[in-house]
C-alpha cells in the first residue's frame, strides 16, 4: 500500500483509489458479479500484510446468486 493512497470501495463492485486527495483511477472493477444493495454489493477490501511485495489482496462482496464470496486478487500496484 501506498502511505499517501486511499481506497475508496463502492458497494456497486467497484474501488476506486485517490492520491493526495485527487482520484486517480479504478484499482476493480468487479460490477458485473456484484448484486448490490441493502445489505449486499462489495462489502469489504483488506490488504496481505506482505502486500508490498506479493501484491495480494482480498475482497468480500455479495454475487449475482445472493451468495457471499471472499476472494484473493493480485494487483500490479495500480489495478487488480
Amino acid at each position: 500500500m501506498h502511505p499517501r493512497r486511499l481506497y475508496a470501495v463502492e458497494q456497486e463492485g467497484r474501488i476506486r483509489y485517490f492520491v493526495n486527495g485527487r482520484l486517480r483511477g479504478t484499482f476493480l472493477d468487479i460490477r458485473s458479479r456484484v448484486v448490490s444493495g441493502g445489505e449486499q454489493g462489495l462489502l469489504g477490501l483488506a490488504f496481505h500484510p506482505n502486500y508490498a511485495r506479493n501484491r495480494r489482496f482480498y475482497v468480500n462482496y455479495t454475487d449475482r446468486r445472493g451468495d457471499t464470496n471472499v476472494v484473493e486478487y493480485r494487483s500490479n500496484g495500480t489495478r487488480a
